[in-house]
């Protein structure tokens, strides 16, 4: 495969409102779309945009990288494992592997009009289900939110918490259960905001509760690990795995049997789809979370969400944050995506 025609632009959308977490605030979400035409002149787009404050590149770093790729021509393998070898070679940036395996994806499926070797054989699900989540806001607001959502559809809802004081965590998720009892699903997310024995207090305060896990209750990894032999709330985890490898030694020597994905955040599309292959292998679940991707972006975690096998929701809820997106061929209905394989990947016109 030749990639005779590399381009890239850079988008800017302003978040409908700030979203916030324990540790950050989100207004506008940045990024490149990078274009590439191959030899039979088909084009196709991916997204690279790193995401502050958890990815490890910064906007300036990436486009730097961009720009020195879109000077040469690339000629890569159509044998996907080497091709993932040779675009490592090109660039270590995480989001720009991304970008250019999510191309040269996008490119298979059209050149061959057939399913690639990696996904050839596989159960694609037709139905992808997917949890709203809400920020740090008001309790009030939060619950109206719930509302909504839940008369669109959504079962599975993901709060953020880890305010200045627990107890008004406490309150919310009280308020959420004399609301909503068993109707809805709740996760919640601290995003490492305690220290063990805060988490500790946290999670023995929610005993009475049937919460479906808490993402990264500590900052700490180990703190994390130990939590679970104290608690029999499930804990997920998600930033504080750093790399693939480091994941499936997670999966083989540990009680954790949710670990959140955002692909932008790893990279690799394909290490993404072995990885979700070796955890169901190990009876473990791979949850596939936006990073606030554009919808460009979207398109190829929706492909992720669809390789596994469970039926928890994923964290795809993120098209409707902002002001304006690029066309969204995946629409959140009745709290589920509706996804077909023989119509991946969407055709944009930009």
């Amino acid at each position: 495969m030749i990639l005779e025609e590399i381009k890239y632009f850079q988008y800017s959308f302003p978040l409908k409102s700030e979203f916030k977490n324990s540790s950050t605030s989100i207004k506008k979400r940045e990024g490149f779309i990078i274009s590439a035409r191959d030899e039979f002149k088909n084009i196709s787009y991916g997204e690279a945009s790193p995401l502050e404050n958890f990815s490890v590149e910064t906007l300036k770093e990436t486009e730097n990288n961009l720009q020195l790729i879109t000077s040469k021509r690339i000629i890569l393998s159509e044998n996907i494992f080497e091709a993932s070898n040779q675009i490592k070679e090109l660039t270590q940036l995480h989001p720009l592997r991304f970008a250019l395996e999510q191309i040269f994806l996008n490119l298979l499926f059209i050149r061959n009009n057939k399913l690639p070797d990696v996904l050839s054989g596989k159960n694609f699900k037709k139905e992808i289900y997917v949890n709203a989540v809400l920020g740090i806001y008001e309790s009030a607001f939060i619950i109206n939110e719930i509302k909504k959502k839940f008369n669109l559809g959504y079962k599975t809802f993901k709060i953020k918490v880890g305010r200045n004081n627990i107890q008004d965590d406490l309150s919310l998720v009280d308020s959420i259960y004399k609301n909503f009892g068993d109707k809805i699903k709740i996760r919640l997310d601290a995003n490492g905001k305690w220290e063990f024995n805060e988490a500790l207090n946290f999670l023995e305060n929610l005993e009475k509760y049937e919460i479906e896990y808490i993402e990264e209750p500590c900052f700490n990894l180990d703190n994390n690990l130990k939590l679970i032999e104290h608690t029999r709330i499930k804990i997920a985890l998600d930033e504080s795995i750093t790399n693939i490898a480091q994941a499936k030694q997670i999966i083989d020597n540990s009680k954790i049997e949710f670990i959140i994905i955002k692909p932008m955040i790893y990279g690799s599309i394909f290490d993404i789809i072995d990885l979700i292959n070796y955890a169901e292998s190990k009876n473990k679940f791979i949850i596939i979370s936006s990073a606030f991707e554009s919808n460009i972006g979207k398109s190829a975690l929706v492909l992720l969400a669809s390789l596994t096998s469970h039926t928890y929701a994923h964290g795809l809820d993120a098209a409707d944050i902002f002001s304006n997106n690029f066309d969204d061929f995946y629409k959140v209905n009745n709290g589920r995506i509706n996804f077909n394989i023989d119509f991946f990947p969407p055709r944009y016109d930009l």
